[in-house]
């Protein structure tokens, strides 16, 4: 009975505890989860922009919102780790008045023979030594759950959409890849981003025949880096489909069709390893086939500057490609492209960041790929799609006009606009 009894008394006085507490532990995880986003938020924009912060002289303002989230910061912290600590010291003092009690019941009971009553009272104390930390580590690790469950909460629904049924990868599955034969369609394809009254891609139907040159061209906002994300199997159209000759693409085959695909996007991100690293992007260092690597240098018109460097292709680029300008970096971007050998070609602005001599070489580069690769290239500047075999015409998510670059100039007013201003 005093067994049972004193764990029912441990027992409650820990569900208590935590029933008096656990709204303030939900209270203080939601104030470290949102305040954990602004901190990084902070620090991304801080050393993101750190030119711009140290020109303008504004490191005072993030340095004192990071301060101040800092504070409530450690404060929820604090709290939620003292909260889950201090139970343990007043439990001590449950049990040790418990044990007082005891000792005095058993006295009483036992006529005041202390002989009797010591082995007792071993056992309890024993059992108590042993319990309570128990205990204590049960709610701890409670209160501590409790404590991180909103964190946990808004990444909840990602990590639910984030499980794929496919099968497991094998050297097998690796080898598949989609073969194009002879051209790629977009069939009425829809896009709406969540939160957005129009949709960014609306009902697009679209032509690209095999080892074609192909450009997408449009202002700003029209769709173009939707449509090619959407191409790329990055998005998933939420109507309409796209289909590799006669096999439409699904979710099932979607990692096949995307090993045939190269990108070269308008900003490339590059690690902190060295040229031949980042070309083969992604694959371990003994993977690497330098073969191919300086292949694809030549290409993308590296050859001259790696020939330069002490250390060759194995010359580090530095953090974010920081050693590198800004047509290096695009370049290693097209490298990396031509590495994979890749069946598709996509440039979204890849000579944006060229001098003019530099562009003229590397379109000179892709276009030699004319009848040996499908190539697709998104473009503000007009200049990069005069030698497309059909270049696109976007506006407010649609295709609205299609054509070569003459006729489009000579029939579509928008399109010579811009084709003046390029």
């Amino acid at each position: 009975i005093i067994a049972i009894t004193g764990l029912f008394i441990f027992a409650l006085a820990y569900f208590l505890l935590y029933k008096l507490v656990r709204k303030k532990l939900v209270s203080n995880g939601q104030k470290i989860s949102q305040v954990s986003t602004e901190r990084f938020r902070l620090m991304n924009e801080g050393f993101g922009g750190i030119k711009d912060v140290l020109l303008l002289n504004r490191s005072q303002d993030f340095v004192k919102r990071f301060e101040e989230s800092g504070k409530v910061f450690s404060r929820a912290l604090g709290l939620n780790a003292g909260i889950s600590q201090v139970p343990r010291y007043f439990m001590e003092l449950i049990a040790f008045g418990t044990m007082i009690g005891l000792v005095l019941l058993l006295i009483k009971l036992h006529e005041g023979n202390l002989g009797a009553v010591l082995p007792i009272l071993a056992v309890y104390a024993l059992a108590a030594f042993k319990l309570l930390p128990a205990l204590q580590q049960i709610y701890s690790s409670i209160a501590q759950i409790k404590g991180n469950l909103s964190a946990f909460e808004a990444i909840k629904g990602d990590l639910e959409r984030s499980v794929s049924s496919h099968k497991p990868i094998t050297k097998e599955t690796l080898s598949i890849r989609t073969e194009l034969k002879q051209q790629i369609t977009l069939s009425d394809i829809k896009f709406n981003y969540p939160g957005k009254s129009r949709p960014a891609v609306n009902g697009v139907t679209m032509t690209i025949p095999v080892n074609s040159v192909v450009g997408l061209v449009g202002s700003s906002g029209s769709g173009k880096s939707t449509l090619i994300d959407l191409l790329l199997g990055l998005l998933m159209p939420q109507s309409g489909h796209i289909y590799v000759d006669d096999t439409r693409i699904t979710s099932e085959n979607k990692r096949a069709w995307q090993d045939t695909l190269g990108f070269v996007p308008q900003s490339i991100f590059l690690s902190e390893g060295t040229i031949a690293e980042n070309i083969a992007f992604g694959l371990p260092v003994t993977d690497i086939d330098l073969k191919q690597v300086n292949k694809a240098l030549e290409l993308a018109s590296l050859t001259e500057l790696v020939s330069q460097l002490p250390d060759g292709v194995n010359t580090k680029v530095g953090e974010r490609g920081v050693q590198l300008s800004g047509g290096q970096r695009q370049r290693i971007g097209i490298a990396r492209a031509l590495y994979h050998e890749a069946d598709v070609l996509v440039f979204d602005e890849a000579t944006s960041a060229l001098d003019g001599i530099t562009e003229k070489v590397i379109m000179d580069a892709i276009h030699d790929f004319s009848g040996q690769k499908t190539i697709i290239m998104i473009a503000h500047r007009l200049k990069t799609v005069q030698k497309c075999d059909i270049i696109y015409l976007m506006d407010q998510g649609k295709i609205v006009d299609q054509g070569t670059y003459q006729e489009l100039v000579e029939t579509n007013p928008q399109f010579k606009e811009m084709a003046e201003h390029a």
